[in-house]
């Protein structure tokens, strides 16, 4: 599930022009993801995106209102 809800924030990222999302609350991420966040980025070459994707797919209530706003 949260691999799709990671998935899901880089769709509502293209939605918005390829921009990160406009959330106004700040997140930290789990720092257990710290690994897996270098790897991402690795291939993805944007850091700031994959942070938002790691912090938002534990947070699916938030992902799902953000997903409409930029995508439906």
């Amino acid at each position: 599930k949260k691999a799709l809800r990671h998935e899901a924030v880089h769709v509502a990222q293209e939605c918005n022009d390829g921009n990160l999302l406009n959330i106004k609350q700040k997140f930290s991420m789990n720092p257990a993801k710290n690994k897996a966040l270098k790897e991402s980025i690795k291939i993805s070459k944007d850091e700031n995106k994959e942070r938002q994707a790691y912090i938002l797919e534990s947070k699916p209530k938030l992902l799902k209102k953000e997903f409409k706003k930029y995508c439906l």
